[in-house]
């Protein structure tokens, strides 16, 4: 979704100065049929005939968002939202739950850590109400 521009010399050679008049626009429409964007991983998988898990531009609600299209090779492919920051960031811990007195109950719970990289969106039509 991003376009690289970038000056060359009469030589056709990569140059640091540019003069304003022979700068393109710095935003214009794309008149290309693949810059149309969809709105769910079906419709990627539907329109645009794709068959491979991976990223995508998606519309959703006026915003367009890198999705993880999955299960592509299925009639129902899923959406994910990518969590870029990784495990630093983007874990839970679950601790050991102790009691002060040995009369309360205490709850068995396992011990560990879970490590998220993708998070299930849901862009369907009847739940667009629910994205905020």
């Amino acid at each position: 979704m991003h376009r690289t521009v970038q000056c060359l010399s009469a030589q056709n050679l990569p140059s640091q100065s540019c003069p304003l008049s022979s700068r393109p626009e710095t935003h214009a429409t794309c008149r290309q049929t693949d810059c149309e964007l969809h709105t769910s991983c079906r419709e990627v998988q539907v329109k645009g005939g794709v068959q491979k898990d991976g990223e995508h531009y998606i519309k959703v609600q006026s915003k367009i968002l890198q999705i993880y299209c999955a299960e592509m090779q299925s009639g129902f492919p899923k959406e994910y939202v990518t969590l870029r920051s990784g495990q630093t960031d983007n874990y839970s811990e679950v601790y050991r739950y102790r009691t002060v007195a040995e009369s309360t109950a205490a709850a068995a719970v396992s011990v560990g850590s879970v490590f998220l990289i993708l998070i299930r969106a849901f862009l369907s039509k009847s739940s667009k109400k629910d994205v905020h």
